[in-house]
């Protein structure tokens, strides 16, 4: 009975203990993709510094693992709202973590300054569109943006 209890109990530790593991994994890759789309909103924000994340226990900081657990800077950005979207997947993306094409999709775009790079009306071509990521923030990469049509004036 005691051997049937702690066999029962060793169990649980071992399902609790590793489904904390799942809440700091790394998210599954997006990309890379190119992406075709109409811009329907621009806003930017400035870059962002985040503190490391802590709990202090018996006195002491223990900093969370992961990049939680480091001071981050994120890097000043265009967040954009595309519509009439067309998405292509380029070679190593996966598929099962793509976007799709025809709705309406939020693209980062790291850029340094507000200086009016995007506008509300362009039709524009983002290649090599990747998100990386984990529970501390999302990481957006490209590698080169095309202007395919000028919004009306």
């Amino acid at each position: 009975m005691m051997r049937h209890l702690f066999s029962i109990l060793w169990c649980l530790v071992i399902l609790t203990g590793s489904s904390v593991g799942l809440y700091s994994a790394p998210m599954p890759a997006i990309g890379p993709m190119t992406i075709r789309g109409t811009i329907e909103e621009v806003t930017w924000q400035p870059d962002k510094f985040i503190k490391a994340s802590y709990i202090v226990r018996d006195g002491k900081r223990h900093y969370a693992s992961g990049s939680p657990g480091k001071d981050r800077t994120f890097p000043a950005h265009y967040g954009i709202m595309l519509v009439r979207t067309r998405v292509t997947n380029e070679d190593g993306a996966d598929p099962e973590y793509s976007h799709a094409s025809g709705k309406p999709l939020r693209v980062v775009i790291n850029h340094a300054q507000n200086d009016g790079f995007l506008k509300k009306g362009m039709r524009i071509a983002v290649y090599g569109y990747r998100v990386r990521g984990d529970e501390g923030g999302d990481w957006h990469y490209y590698r080169k943006i095309a202007m395919l049509r000028r919004p009306a004036r």
